[in-house]
Protein backbone atom coordinates (compact mmCIF):
# COMPACT_ATOMS: atom_id res chain seq x y z
CA UNK A 1 0.00 0.00 0.00
CA UNK A 2 2.75 2.02 1.03
CA UNK A 3 4.70 1.62 -2.25
CA UNK A 4 1.86 1.96 -4.23
CA UNK A 5 0.99 5.29 -2.94
CA UNK A 6 5.05 6.05 -3.47
CA UNK A 7 4.61 5.17 -7.01
CA UNK A 8 1.71 7.77 -7.25
CA UNK A 9 3.03 10.81 -5.45
CA UNK A 10 6.63 10.23 -7.71
CA UNK A 11 4.11 10.42 -11.18
CA UNK A 12 2.45 13.44 -9.96
CA UNK A 13 5.48 15.16 -9.57
CA UNK A 14 7.01 13.81 -12.76
CA UNK A 15 4.16 15.21 -14.47
CA UNK A 16 4.46 18.62 -13.26
CA UNK A 17 7.96 18.50 -13.91
CA UNK A 18 7.12 17.93 -18.07
CA UNK A 19 4.67 20.27 -17.95
CA UNK A 20 6.57 23.24 -16.72
CA UNK A 21 9.64 22.60 -18.68
CA UNK A 22 6.38 22.68 -21.67
CA UNK A 23 6.18 26.16 -20.78
CA UNK A 24 9.28 27.23 -19.91
CA UNK A 25 10.54 30.05 -22.67
CA UNK A 26 12.89 28.66 -25.34
CA UNK A 27 16.32 29.45 -25.65
CA UNK A 28 17.13 32.21 -27.45
CA UNK A 29 18.28 31.06 -31.21
CA UNK A 30 22.28 32.43 -31.16
CA UNK A 31 22.13 32.55 -34.96
CA UNK A 32 19.48 34.60 -35.09
CA UNK A 33 20.52 38.44 -36.23
CA UNK A 34 20.30 40.64 -33.63
CA UNK A 35 18.05 43.22 -34.12
CA UNK A 36 19.59 46.40 -32.20
CA UNK A 37 23.53 45.15 -33.92
CA UNK A 38 24.53 47.82 -36.47
CA UNK A 39 25.47 46.08 -39.93
CA UNK A 40 28.01 47.39 -42.24
CA UNK A 41 26.20 49.24 -45.45
CA UNK A 42 26.53 47.50 -49.37
CA UNK A 43 27.55 50.14 -50.64
CA UNK A 44 27.23 50.58 -54.68
CA UNK A 45 29.71 49.23 -57.27
CA UNK A 46 31.87 51.54 -58.71
CA UNK A 47 32.97 50.14 -62.13
CA UNK A 48 36.24 51.13 -63.91
CA UNK A 49 37.17 51.08 -67.19
CA UNK A 50 40.84 49.88 -67.52
CA UNK A 51 43.64 48.87 -69.81
CA UNK A 52 45.73 46.94 -67.40
CA UNK A 53 48.59 46.45 -69.82
CA UNK A 54 50.27 49.84 -69.02
CA UNK A 55 52.71 49.93 -66.18
CA UNK A 56 53.45 51.81 -64.16
CA UNK A 57 49.68 53.21 -64.73
CA UNK A 58 47.68 50.20 -64.45
CA UNK A 59 48.67 46.28 -65.26
CA UNK A 60 49.04 43.10 -63.35
CA UNK A 61 51.33 42.11 -60.87
CA UNK A 62 53.11 38.60 -59.87
CA UNK A 63 49.58 37.09 -58.85
CA UNK A 64 47.85 38.69 -61.56
CA UNK A 65 46.15 41.45 -59.47
CA UNK A 66 45.63 44.98 -61.11
CA UNK A 67 48.09 47.45 -59.64
CA UNK A 68 49.23 51.33 -60.43
CA UNK A 69 48.96 54.91 -59.81
CA UNK A 70 45.62 54.77 -61.47
CA UNK A 71 44.31 51.72 -59.45
CA UNK A 72 45.31 53.61 -56.04
CA UNK A 73 44.30 56.49 -57.10
CA UNK A 74 40.63 54.49 -57.96
CA UNK A 75 40.72 53.14 -54.79
CA UNK A 76 41.18 56.48 -52.75
CA UNK A 77 38.49 58.16 -54.79
CA UNK A 78 36.10 55.56 -53.95
CA UNK A 79 36.80 55.75 -50.21
CA UNK A 80 35.70 59.53 -50.26
CA UNK A 81 32.70 58.83 -52.25
CA UNK A 82 31.85 55.76 -50.66
CA UNK A 83 31.43 53.21 -53.22
CA UNK A 84 32.64 49.83 -53.84
CA UNK A 85 36.04 50.25 -56.22
CA UNK A 86 35.15 47.10 -59.33
CA UNK A 87 38.08 47.28 -62.09
CA UNK A 88 36.89 46.10 -65.22
CA UNK A 89 40.37 44.85 -67.62
CA UNK A 90 40.01 46.69 -71.05
CA UNK A 91 41.86 45.96 -74.02
CA UNK A 92 42.15 49.67 -75.19
CA UNK A 93 40.70 48.96 -78.46
CA UNK A 94 37.43 48.42 -76.98
CA UNK A 95 37.85 50.98 -73.86
CA UNK A 96 35.85 53.74 -75.31
CA UNK A 97 32.67 51.35 -77.27
CA UNK A 98 32.88 49.62 -73.25
CA UNK A 99 31.90 53.27 -71.75
CA UNK A 100 29.47 54.26 -74.67
CA UNK A 101 27.89 50.86 -74.32
CA UNK A 102 27.74 51.00 -70.01
CA UNK A 103 30.37 47.89 -69.56
CA UNK A 104 31.81 50.57 -66.45
CA UNK A 105 31.01 53.94 -64.93
CA UNK A 106 34.29 55.80 -66.13
CA UNK A 107 37.50 55.32 -67.87
CA UNK A 108 40.73 55.49 -65.43
CA UNK A 109 43.70 54.22 -68.02
CA UNK A 110 45.91 57.18 -68.53
CA UNK A 111 43.48 58.96 -70.61
CA UNK A 112 44.82 61.74 -71.83
CA UNK A 113 42.36 64.99 -72.20
CA UNK A 114 41.97 66.28 -75.75
CA UNK A 115 39.49 68.60 -77.47
CA UNK A 116 38.31 65.03 -79.83
CA UNK A 117 37.56 63.32 -77.19
CA UNK A 118 35.88 66.60 -75.53
CA UNK A 119 33.39 66.23 -78.04
CA UNK A 120 32.40 62.80 -76.69
CA UNK A 121 33.02 62.55 -72.86
CA UNK A 122 33.23 64.91 -70.13
CA UNK A 123 36.43 64.86 -68.08
CA UNK A 124 37.54 65.64 -64.51
CA UNK A 125 40.13 67.70 -64.11
CA UNK A 126 43.42 66.65 -65.20
CA UNK A 127 45.36 64.66 -62.44
CA UNK A 128 48.53 63.85 -63.22
CA UNK A 129 50.63 65.91 -66.20
CA UNK A 130 51.86 63.62 -69.18
CA UNK A 131 53.81 64.52 -72.83
CA UNK A 132 55.07 62.33 -75.60
CA UNK A 133 58.18 61.42 -75.55
CA UNK A 134 60.37 59.49 -78.39
CA UNK A 135 62.13 56.38 -76.70
CA UNK A 136 65.35 54.21 -77.96
CA UNK A 137 67.84 52.01 -77.52
CA UNK A 138 69.96 52.77 -74.99
CA UNK A 139 73.43 52.30 -77.16
CA UNK A 140 71.43 54.70 -79.80
CA UNK A 141 73.39 58.21 -80.26
CA UNK A 142 71.58 58.93 -84.33
CA UNK A 143 67.92 60.02 -82.62
CA UNK A 144 67.79 63.23 -81.22
CA UNK A 145 65.16 65.57 -83.04
CA UNK A 146 62.33 65.00 -84.80
CA UNK A 147 64.55 65.15 -88.44
CA UNK A 148 66.47 62.31 -87.24
CA UNK A 149 63.39 59.97 -87.29
CA UNK A 150 63.38 60.17 -90.87
CA UNK A 151 63.10 57.02 -92.54
CA UNK A 152 63.27 55.47 -89.28
CA UNK A 153 61.20 52.21 -87.96
CA UNK A 154 58.82 53.53 -84.64
CA UNK A 155 56.24 51.83 -82.73
CA UNK A 156 53.54 53.21 -80.59
CA UNK A 157 50.18 52.11 -79.15
CA UNK A 158 47.42 52.21 -81.32
CA UNK A 159 44.57 54.56 -81.36
CA UNK A 160 46.02 56.87 -78.28
CA UNK A 161 47.80 60.45 -78.55
CA UNK A 162 50.92 58.71 -78.92
CA UNK A 163 50.14 57.09 -81.88
CA UNK A 164 48.08 60.13 -83.09
CA UNK A 165 51.36 62.38 -82.48
CA UNK A 166 53.62 60.06 -84.64
CA UNK A 167 51.47 60.39 -87.46
CA UNK A 168 51.86 64.27 -87.08
CA UNK A 169 55.78 63.60 -86.65
CA UNK A 170 56.10 61.49 -89.97
CA UNK A 171 53.87 64.38 -91.74
CA UNK A 172 57.08 66.29 -91.75
CA UNK A 173 59.62 63.54 -91.27
CA UNK A 174 58.43 60.24 -93.75
CA UNK A 175 58.77 57.28 -91.55
CA UNK A 176 57.55 53.54 -91.19
CA UNK A 177 55.06 53.52 -88.49
CA UNK A 178 53.68 50.46 -86.90
CA UNK A 179 51.09 50.52 -84.44
CA UNK A 180 50.12 47.69 -81.46
CA UNK A 181 47.23 46.78 -79.31
CA UNK A 182 49.71 46.66 -76.26
CA UNK A 183 52.07 49.03 -75.09
CA UNK A 184 53.81 46.73 -74.17
CA UNK A 185 54.64 45.18 -77.54
CA UNK A 186 56.86 48.24 -78.73
CA UNK A 187 59.15 47.93 -75.77
CA UNK A 188 59.51 43.82 -76.74
CA UNK A 189 60.28 44.85 -80.65
CA UNK A 190 62.97 47.91 -79.68
CA UNK A 191 64.99 45.56 -77.47
CA UNK A 192 65.05 42.74 -80.59
CA UNK A 193 65.82 45.46 -82.89
CA UNK A 194 62.60 45.56 -84.98
CA UNK A 195 62.31 49.32 -84.62
CA UNK A 196 64.46 52.03 -83.88
CA UNK A 197 61.98 54.60 -81.68
CA UNK A 198 58.90 54.27 -79.64
CA UNK A 199 56.40 57.70 -79.15
CA UNK A 200 54.85 56.85 -75.61
CA UNK A 201 53.60 58.72 -72.96
CA UNK A 202 56.31 59.87 -70.80
CA UNK A 203 54.24 58.42 -67.97
CA UNK A 204 55.56 54.95 -69.11
CA UNK A 205 58.66 55.79 -71.04
CA UNK A 206 60.01 57.45 -67.26
CA UNK A 207 59.09 53.59 -65.89
CA UNK A 208 61.06 51.73 -68.37
CA UNK A 209 64.25 53.95 -68.58
CA UNK A 210 64.49 54.12 -64.94
CA UNK A 211 63.92 50.48 -64.65
CA UNK A 212 66.43 49.33 -67.43
CA UNK A 213 68.52 51.88 -68.31
CA UNK A 214 70.89 49.16 -69.97
CA UNK A 215 68.08 48.95 -72.76
CA UNK A 216 66.14 52.47 -73.08
CA UNK A 217 66.52 55.74 -73.06
CA UNK A 218 65.44 59.60 -73.95
CA UNK A 219 65.99 60.49 -77.71
CA UNK A 220 65.54 64.12 -76.76
CA UNK A 221 61.86 64.35 -78.44
CA UNK A 222 59.44 66.18 -76.32
CA UNK A 223 56.08 67.02 -77.76
CA UNK A 224 53.71 69.29 -76.38
CA UNK A 225 52.00 68.63 -72.83
CA UNK A 226 48.92 67.18 -72.14
CA UNK A 227 46.90 66.43 -68.79
CA UNK A 228 45.32 63.32 -67.71
CA UNK A 229 42.10 62.90 -66.34
CA UNK A 230 38.77 60.57 -65.81
CA UNK A 231 36.04 60.79 -68.72
CA UNK A 232 32.22 59.63 -68.15
CA UNK A 233 29.81 59.89 -70.31
CA UNK A 234 27.95 62.81 -71.01
CA UNK A 235 24.44 62.39 -69.22
CA UNK A 236 26.94 61.36 -65.35
CA UNK A 237 27.60 64.59 -64.26
CA UNK A 238 26.57 64.01 -60.64
CA UNK A 239 28.89 61.43 -60.71
CA UNK A 240 31.62 63.40 -62.35
CA UNK A 241 30.92 66.12 -59.80
CA UNK A 242 31.42 63.84 -56.92
CA UNK A 243 34.74 62.39 -57.95
CA UNK A 244 36.11 65.63 -59.28
CA UNK A 245 35.48 67.20 -55.78
CA UNK A 246 38.01 63.98 -54.66
CA UNK A 247 40.49 65.03 -56.54
CA UNK A 248 40.19 68.74 -55.28
CA UNK A 249 40.62 67.22 -52.01
CA UNK A 250 43.46 64.41 -52.40
CA UNK A 251 45.46 67.39 -54.30
CA UNK A 252 44.81 69.88 -51.43
CA UNK A 253 46.06 67.25 -48.50
CA UNK A 254 49.08 65.66 -50.62
CA UNK A 255 47.36 62.17 -51.26
CA UNK A 256 47.78 62.63 -54.84
CA UNK A 257 51.46 63.74 -54.84
CA UNK A 258 52.00 60.74 -52.52
CA UNK A 259 50.54 58.85 -55.06
CA UNK A 260 52.82 60.34 -58.09
CA UNK A 261 55.77 59.51 -56.11
CA UNK A 262 55.18 55.89 -55.16
CA UNK A 263 54.86 55.07 -58.56
CA UNK A 264 56.65 57.73 -60.90
CA UNK A 265 59.52 58.69 -58.13
CA UNK A 266 58.47 62.59 -59.03
CA UNK A 267 55.23 64.62 -58.31
CA UNK A 268 53.38 64.91 -60.97
CA UNK A 269 50.14 66.08 -59.96
CA UNK A 270 50.11 69.91 -59.14
CA UNK A 271 49.83 73.19 -60.91
CA UNK A 272 48.37 71.21 -63.47
CA UNK A 273 45.77 73.34 -66.35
Amino acid sequence: MKRRLLLSIFMLVLAFVVLLTGCAPSTPNTNTTNPNATTAPVLKAFKIGTDNTYPPMEFADDENNTVGFDVDMAAEICKRIGRKMELVPTQWSGIETGLTTKKFDCIISSYSITKERQVTWNFTQPYVANAQVFIVPAKNDTIKTEADLAGKRVGAQINTTSSKAAETVKEKYPFELTTYESVLDPFNDLSNGKIDAICVDIVVAADYVTKSPEKYKYSGIKLAPEGIGIAFRKEDTDLLKEVDAAITAMKKDGTMSAISIKWLGVDSTQNLK
